[in-house]
């Protein structure tokens, strides 16, 4: 398995030879694609070096993660339901008519009644189309959910309430948020290694330095001639007595994070896709 790893990297780079001289540079990088070795994100950078030998770069950076893990579920239910429990009995009021307008919701969607005899105060069409529209899947966790929630809103108690975080986990589980986000960095050339380096002045309370290497990658333990690079990402914090609130300065991590030039297709698991800022 390893030598046909081996075998397609090197088929790989020898195809990029095939690119006209100007698609890539043999000594600084120009548009090139990168993979997190760490994470589940990508990044493209596009750079451009000026009259002072300083390389510029332009990074566009895609990342996709899970919104919630399977561990993570006992202790949000261990620390949601006596929250829950207590704000329930501070309006009994309301939970009743939660309760009320989920069981018609619920009734809904499971098809006891029809959307012209509901008394939702809904937009009835809008609701079928969409529900119409909807995937088996969608429909499956829709109904589950309301389900859940309705038992939780108008039966409630311990076992409920975790049989509703129980459903609401699940689906976040099987969700993945896609972030994405632009910035720039600057390199000078470090001529012992032939690597380009990005040196950050010290940034806010913690002093944080950003440090980024833009290295040639090797093949078979030689450096490429076919324009590959690899990018390694590290921070420094300069001030670890710090504490930039609710986080101690010493608490941030100062690992290092590599972007290789090999393509790594995942397996997530995604049922839902949520596009996220961060």
């Amino acid at each position: 398995m390893m030598l046909v790893r081996q075998n397609i990297s090197f088929l790989i780079a020898i195809g990029l030879m095939a690119l006209p001289s100007k698609a890539y540079s043999d000594e600084y990088p120009n548009t090139i694609q990168v993979y997190s070795e760490k994470e589940n994100a990508s990044a493209v950078i596009n750079c451009k070096k000026d009259g002072n030998e300083t390389l510029h770069c332009d990074f566009t950076q895609v990342r996709v993660r899970k919104l919630a893990k399977k561990s993570e579920l006992k202790k949000k239910i261990k620390k949601r339901i006596p929250d829950v429990l207590s704000e329930f009995k501070k309006n009994p009021t309301s939970l009743k008519k939660t309760c009320s307008e989920t069981t018609a919701m619920y009734n809904l969607v499971s098809g006891k009644t029809k959307p012209n005899e509901s008394e939702l105060k809904i937009n009835k069409q809008i609701f079928s189309k969409k529900f119409k529209k909807m995937s088996p899947t969608e429909k499956k966790d829709l109904l589950v959910n309301f389900r859940a929630t309705k038992e939780a809103l108008c039966k409630p108690s311990v076992n409920t309430l975790k049989q509703m975080i129980v459903v609401e986990h699940d689906k976040l589980t099987r969700t993945c948020a896609v972030s994405s986000q632009t910035f720039k960095q600057s390199f000078k050339r470090d001529y012992q290694t032939g690597n380009w380096v990005h040196t950050s002045p010290p940034d806010g309370i913690c002093g944080i330095v950003h440090i980024g290497t833009l290295e040639k990658a090797k093949i078979r333990g030689k450096l490429n001639k076919f324009g590959l690079w690899n990018y390694i990402s590290t921070k420094v914090v300069t001030n670890k007595k710090g504490e930039n609130w609710p986080t101690k300065c010493s608490e941030y991590d100062e690992g290092e994070y590599r972007y290789n030039w090999r393509k790594d297709d995942k397996y997530l698991g995604c049922d839902y896709i949520k596009f996220s800022a961060f």
